[in-house]
C-alpha cells in the first residue's frame, strides 16, 4: 500500500504543478490583453 502510494505521490504532484503553471500562463496571457486594450483605449 504504502510503496504502490510513493510511487504514485510524484505523478500526482506532477500533474498538479502542470495544473497550476497552466492557470498562470492563462492568467498572464489575460492581464497581457487587457494591457494592450487599455493602451488601445488610451491612444483613440
Amino acid at each position: 500500500m504504502l510503496r504502490a502510494l510513493s510511487k504514485l505521490l510524484p505523478l500526482i504532484i506532477h500533474e498538479i504543478a502542470e495544473v497550476i503553471i497552466e492557470k498562470i500562463k492563462e492568467r498572464r496571457e489575460r492581464k497581457e490583453v487587457e494591457q494592450l486594450k487599455k493602451q488601445e483605449d488610451e491612444k483613440s
